[in-house]
Order: C-alpha cells, then sequence, then structure tokens
C-alpha cells in the first residue's frame, strides 16, 4: 500500500503466508485462548521506502532466496533456508531495521492513527 501525500515514496509490504509451517517464529501469535495457539497469516512492516522495494539486488536476492528446493535446506547445506532469507534478511532490510522492532513500531503507529480516528 502506497502512502499519501506527503509520503508518496514511502509504502507498507504485507507478508501473507496462510502456512504455519516453519513460521511460527515469524508471525505472530495469539495464545490467549490455550490449548489452541492462533497464528497470524499476514504480517505487515510499514513506512518502507519504495526505493528499497524497487532496488534490483533486492529481487535478486528474493528470487534466489526463495526459490531453493526445500531439500537442499532440509538437508542442512544451506547457511539460511528459504524462509529465513525472507524473514531474517529481506524483510529487515526493507524495514531499515529488525524486524521485531519494525513490527512493534508499525503497529504502535497503526494504534495511533485508529485512536485519533475514532
Amino acid at each position: 500500500r502506497r502512502g499519501a501525500l506527503p509520503d508518496a515514496d514511502r509504502c507498507s509490504v504485507a507478508v501473507v503466508n496462510p502456512s504455519r509451517a516453519g513460521t511460527t517464529s515469524y508471525h505472530v501469535a495469539d495464545g490467549r485462548a490455550p490449548p489452541k495457539v492462533k497464528y497470524g497469516t499476514a504480517l505487515e512492516i510499514g513506512d518502507v521506502p519504495l526505493s528499497r522495494l524497487a532496488d534490483e539486488a533486492w529481487w535478486v536476492v528474493f528470487w534466489f532466496g526463495v526459490t531453493v528446493p526445500a531439500a537442499e535446506a532440509a538437508a542442512g547445506r544451506l547457511k539460511r533456508g528459504p524462509l529465513a532469507v525472507l524473514y531474517e534478511v529481506l524483510l529487515p532490510y526493507l524495514a531499515g531495521d529488525s524486524l521485531d522492532r519494525a513490527i512493534a513500531k508499525w503497529e504502535a503507529t497503526a494504534r495511533r492513527r485508529a485512536g485519533r480516528a475514532a
């Protein structure tokens, strides 16, 4: 989602992953109703400069990083598997910070905006 003026050079990026296989440590979990833990399927990072999203090197790393055969990652032949490349390298680069801090900052901003709109 692209920002409105004066933030037209920024956007928010959402990663949607409905599969819990291997992503439980990356997506937000809600454990308020044990023993059933619910995991968020969407992860949104806001305030991303469009220049980072348009970076060709980012897209090359994305393409080669996430298309690695799962068997190679499972065999331990790689330093990082496809999901680790996405969540530990690519998304933090877009956010310009660690993924945890970027998500916390974006969620706090969304709560403030929702409070003003009410």
